[in-house]
């Protein structure tokens, strides 16, 4: 016997929260020999070894020995490995067992929110890999061959977010629906035992009422899919889920905003339909369309509110507003088509339209390049332009200083004028469009001129043609260029490996 007896009973009998006088009480000796035992004076008698290897599940090999340590470590791992199989075998038939025990309905619903949770889970999941990649891509985009060490940690980043997801899919629905179905199931286990015990009736009496009590459980166990509060508790998941909840409110939030945006431009939509009541059946129809598009507003922004600060709302009420400002909004838009056949369209009012002449002086390099205009050839000097434009817009002719040619302008800065003539017409049932460039233009000069303008036109274009050539054969040049000096290279590369291979052989 060694000195391995002395530590290792110490060892144990502190692992066991024991003094030496208490383990010499159940050993029936004194704390004196106790303590000579742990220090290695004296040692136990056969009887009192196995009396030690009983109380702290030992053999006696290991407790002369070995190094209790190694044993407890041993004995631990087997007794974690066992707990792991024999957990996840209870998960299974517990998984099993509850499936089994629901109904057609619960069943469906069960699969369904699972399928819900996984997708959100997915869904956070690929948020957060998007995120996390292009961070780890910015920070090391300076390593070499970085495309190798992103794919090793792209694949490293899905492992690790499928395995978080996993485990946290698993706690869902563990705390979700199998503490519940245990807790339930214990529940209805214990009635039926005390029911059994208090009933003295023959022995096929209490089979009846087992298999009662089974039937009892299932009819329970229907109502799982839908979490009593009372046997769900969410811990970290519960975290989770407010985190989840509180985003989605931000959102529903920003929604919000956005439905009250609709509503202020709803608003503002039916008032200014009044501008436009000599319509009829257009006008009638755009009321209804406006007021049934602030109803179906009105309630999506009811049941966010309602959302975000967990009340309950009428939803009889919210539903039949809803499908009240539906139809009102179809019955409008047949409003407004029936009433826009009604309407006249006419493109280019001559009553819209303003006759404006202008005059320039001949200059050598003059040219109009624009607009198309008709040459009209006449006995005047210089240049006379007649054209037709909107007469709620300014236009303007000038010259460009680098080519001569003569340039439009033209402008309709001021918004009310149009608005005016718009409603105007809107109100005669006429729907007028217009062009906001210059129509009929007419150029008035003598022959000769006429001649030089289209010369000068033709020798600009000719220019420009001339300067794309150029360009494109400077382009063709520059590939041609590129594509030599990758031979170049591609056969330096070739005669250099030609080089190493005869230093080799030369060596």
């Amino acid at each position: 016997m060694n000195n391995n007896f002395a530590n290792n009973l110490k060892k144990v009998r502190k692992d066991n929260n024991l003094s030496q006088e208490q383990l010499a009480d159940e050993l029936g000796v004194s704390r004196q020999a106790i303590s000579k035992w742990e220090s290695g004076a004296a040692y136990p008698e056969m009887d009192k070894i196995i009396a030690l290897c009983d109380k702290f599940n030992l053999n006696i090999d290991d407790l002369l020995h070995r190094d209790i340590k190694e044993v407890k470590g041993e004995q631990e791992t087997k007794k974690n490995i066992n707990m792991y199989i024999d957990d996840f075998l209870k998960f299974v038939s517990d998984t099993f067992s509850l499936f089994t025990n629901m109904s057609f309905g619960s069943k469906v619903k069960f699969l369904i929110e699972q399928c819900l949770v996984i997708f959100v889970l997915w869904a956070i999941g690929a948020i957060a890999y998007n995120i996390i990649d292009d961070v780890f891509e910015g920070m090391f985009n300076f390593i070499p061959h970085i495309e190798y060490l992103g794919m090793i940690m792209s694949g490293c980043l899905k492992l690790f977010l499928i395995i978080v997801g996993a485990m946290v899919w698993l706690h869902i629905y563990k705390t979700r629906y199998l503490n519940y179905y245990s807790k339930l199931k214990e529940e209805k286990e214990t009635e039926a035992e005390e029911k059994i015990e208090d009933n003295d009736e023959e022995e096929e009496e209490p089979k009846k009422n087992n298999k009662k009590e089974r039937i009892d459980l299932k009819k329970k166990e229907d109502r799982i899919v839908i979490r009593d509060p009372e046997h769900s508790e969410y811990g970290f998941v519960g975290a989770i889920a407010k985190v989840v909840v509180w985003i989605i409110k931000f959102f529903a939030a920003w929604a919000g905003f956005v439905i009250c945006g609709i509503l202020i431009g709803t608003f503002i939509a039916f008032v200014l339909s009044f501008l436009v009541w000599k319509t009829g059946a257009f006008f009638f129809g755009m009321i209804g369309a406006c007021i049934g598009v602030g109803l179906v507003n009105s309630v999506f922004l009811i049941i966010i509110i309602n959302f975000i600060f967990n009340r309950k709302g009428n939803r009889k009420g919210l539903l039949i507003s809803f499908l009240g400002g539906v139809i009102l909004f179809g019955m409008s838009c047949g409003l407004i088509t029936t009433g826009a056949l009604d309407f006249d369209f006419v493109q280019n009012d001559p009553s819209l339209m303003n006759t404006i002449t202008e005059e320039f002086d001949m200059k050598d390099d003059l040219f109009f390049n624009t607009f198309d205009q008709n040459y009209i050839e006449t006995d005047i000097n210089n240049i006379k332009i007649e054209y037709k434009t909107w007469k709620n817009c300014e236009y303007s002719l000038n010259k460009d200083s680098e080519y001569g040619m003569m340039l439009i302008h033209n402008g309709c800065d001021n918004p009310m004028p149009i608005v005016r003539e718009v409603l105007k017409n809107l109100n005669n049932k006429k729907i007028v469009g217009f062009d906001d460039t210059m129509l009929n233009i007419n150029v008035y000069a003598s022959k000769e001129n006429i001649e030089k303008l289209k010369a000068n036109r033709k020798a600009y274009w000719d220019r420009i043609n001339e300067r794309d050539a150029e360009e494109n054969r400077r382009k063709t040049q520059i590939y041609e260029y590129e594509n030599k000096i990758e031979e170049l290279e591609g056969k330096i590369e070739e005669l250099e490996s030609q080089l190493e291979e005869e230093k080799e052989i030369n060596r």
